[in-house]
């Protein structure tokens, strides 16, 4: 699995890569679009990079079919977006996360971490997330 927090305008996950309890690798989780739009992936990694060579590339189609194991979260101007298979929600909070880690970093961020020491908090607590942290902000604060 993975973590992705956001606050304030930075989106943050790490980098690991797992297949069941063994780690395989790191990979780029986290990419933005020719907008300058942001988003994050968590789940299954073939549908995780799909889903982002779509977001950084034209978009001239819709968007590739998500499965019941993964989840985006996007910066978008109109806000933070959470997508799924069921469908794509409006996040209102000062603070999100999703993802195996989720309760440490939305501890982390409750104290006031940023996101990205939320996820460095995640990888020193969740057995799922690890690897370096990857961030970006958003070139506007959503609305």
């Amino acid at each position: 699995m993975t973590t992705i927090a956001y606050r304030d305008g930075v989106l943050a996950t790490d980098s690991r890569v797992t297949s069941g309890d063994v780690i395989i690798g790191e990979v780029r989780k986290i990419a933005a679009s020719g907008d300058g739009r942001i988003a994050a992936v968590c789940g299954v990694a073939e549908v995780c990079q799909e889903w982002l060579s779509w977001w950084a590339g034209p978009q001239d189609a819709d968007p590739p079919e998500l499965d019941e194991d993964t989840g985006v979260i996007t910066v978008e101007d109109d806000g933070v977006w959470y997508h799924t298979d069921r469908g794509r929600w409006q996040l209102e909070a000062e603070y999100h996360a999703v993802g195996s880690g989720r309760d440490i970093a939305l501890g982390a961020m409750a104290v006031g971490a940023c996101a990205v020491e939320a996820i460095e908090a995640a990888i020193k607590h969740d057995a799922m997330t690890g690897g370096r942290v990857q961030s970006l902000r958003a070139k506007r604060k959503p609305a």
